[in-house]
């Protein structure tokens, strides 16, 4: 693809002062299909994540506690 574009960058929040909120700043597999599926609702005709190019199909799912960064 070429032409105009939007870069989304997702990242966990700073350490809480309080542990047991620690959760709260985690960016989760939803967290991130949900962006994709608003991108894509809202005309992207091409969705990469972490370099990986995306359809509409495309399953996003946790395989284990972390998602991992790009190379």
């Amino acid at each position: 693809m070429a032409g105009p574009g939007v870069e989304v960058m997702l990242d966990n929040a700073k350490d809480s002062a309080n542990p047991a909120d620690a959760s709260l700043g985690t960016i989760y597999d939803r967290d991130i299909q949900a962006v994709v599926d608003a991108l894509f609702a809202s005309g992207a005709e091409a969705i990469a994540v972490n370099g990986q190019r995306l359809t509409t199909r495309t399953a996003i799912r946790d395989a284990g506690a972390a998602i991992p960064k790009p190379l």
